[in-house]
């Protein structure tokens, strides 16, 4: 469903589980670059470091970030594009 006159909003899924750094941050970067302000970069990784590296990055680039976990060993980031 869309409004008139509200943009629409883009999400796409990244699945970086399997990946250690660097890798996790090279695909949020190449994901994060085909989206537009306020569009949604969801990262899945199992990979612990990647948090703190996708947090650094998200906010040097003026992204919103959050991470949820989603099972042992697993999260799921959030990365809104700013």
């Amino acid at each position: 469903m869309s409004f008139p006159g509200v943009p629409k909003m883009s999400r796409r899924t990244v699945d970086a589980r399997g990946y250690s750094c660097p890798h996790p941050l090279l695909m949020a970067r190449s994901g994060a670059a085909e989206l537009g302000t306020g569009d949604e970069l969801v990262l899945l990784t199992d990979n612990p470091p990647t948090l703190e590296t996708i947090s650094r990055w998200a906010e040097k680039e003026g992204h919103g970030f959050s991470a949820v976990p989603k099972g042992p060993g697993e999260w799921e980031i959030v990365i809104r594009i700013g």
